[in-house]
């Protein structure tokens, strides 16, 4: 959801989307020793988890992640 957000941000960046944006290359330099782990406890169902951010921005609109 930040690097979403942070993307609509590119034209007029701020001081604080300079903050946002180093706290998010720290999340994933700390994020590299994490290992992604994929199991197969049960073939026949899918968990998906999904995020929204409703009227995140001044103009209404919102985010969503998958």
């Amino acid at each position: 959801m930040p690097v979403h957000y942070l993307c609509t941000r590119v034209k007029n960046p701020t001081d604080q989307d300079d903050q946002k944006l180093a706290r998010v290359v720290g999340f994933m330099k700390g994020a590299l020793k994490h290992v992604r782990r994929i199991s197969s406890e049960s073939l026949d169902r899918v968990k998906a988890y999904i995020d929204a951010a409703h009227a995140a921005h001044e103009d209404g609109y919102g985010h969503s992640g998958g």
